[in-house]
């Protein structure tokens, strides 16, 4: 890979057969992200060809095959907009951005379930101040497609955006497997400030499971769900449910058509009522 200096500004260079220009800012997040999914394009079967051939797979196998398994990507803008009210509530709820924050920058650590071939995931990572982004893919195929984009990330990009911003890049992994059954506190050093869901095709069970993984997080986490709000959680008969505020509902258009995404925070129950009261 070419480096800048090796061009004239306004020269393009071709590689892995992709074009690509130097009239945007060099090495900006758009560049830079461009530059890895273009690239990705080129080395194999798309994230919706090999969700196809794994499902087939397990079809072959006998197995069932859930329609939580189908494939859907969210376009890029769609999710950033997303983000953009995330950022807009937490300022609104924090008088502004943390200290030496920047303004409509989310810090802390980002989850994405279902990251397919991560693509949400390194533009969490390029366009916000994250310390960390975790992306979880059920699919082994997926899984080994985010990690070669990881490689290319890595040893190709990476190293080139670091002389070009003020802070440290964020740290990004992937893990393979059912993120409703695995230990979120074992993938980063602190829990997630903000959660992604595509979930337009999973089913009332499914949604139970994330429910329930996500009914521990702290009150100031955002989780943003795609067409499904998080449903309520009872952990026990008789015990208080965990219930989800919906701060925002924001209409989206996706490949498919209109959608709805909803951006919430769990509600505060009534014993962390009664200790925030006894505090006063």
């Amino acid at each position: 890979l070419p480096g800048p200096g090796h061009l004239d500004t306004n020269a393009t260079f071709v590689w892995s057969r992709c074009q690509f220009s130097w009239s945007r800012p060099r090495w900006s997040a758009e560049y830079a992200l461009e530059m890895l999914t273009t690239t990705m394009a080129t080395r194999g079967p798309s994230g919706r060809e090999i969700a196809h051939a794994e499902r087939r797979r397990l079809a072959v196998m006998g197995l069932a095959v859930p329609t939580s398994l189908n494939y859907d990507e969210t376009p890029v803008p769609v999710f950033l907009e997303m983000l953009k009210v995330v950022a807009r509530h937490r300022e609104d709820a924090e008088g502004g951005p943390p200290e030496g924050g920047v303004h409509g920058k989310l810090e802390g650590v980002f989850y994405e379930v279902g990251s397919g071939v991560g693509t949400l995931s390194f533009a969490a990572a390029l366009y916000h101040n994250f310390s960390h982004v975790v992306g979880f893919e059920i699919l082994q195929g997926l899984f080994d497609r985010s990690l070669e984009a990881l490689d290319l990330f890595t040893f190709r990009v990476k190293p080139r955006l670091l002389v070009r911003v003020d802070r440290e890049l964020t740290r990004l992994r992937f893990v393979v497997g059912d993120a409703t059954a695995l230990r979120w506190s074992r993938q980063s050093a602190a829990q997630p400030s903000v959660v992604y869901c595509h979930c337009s095709v999973w089913d009332e069970a499914l949604l139970e499971k994330l429910a329930a993984k996500l009914a521990p997080l702290p009150l100031e986490t955002f989780v943003v769900t795609l067409t499904n709000p998080v449903p309520p959680w009872e952990p026990e008969p008789g015990r208080e449910p965990t219930q989800w505020n919906v701060l925002e509902r924001l209409d989206v258009k996706m490949p498919w058509g209109p959608a709805t995404a909803f951006i919430q925070q769990r509600r505060m129950s009534s014993m962390e009522m009664g200790d925030a009261e006894d505090r006063l």
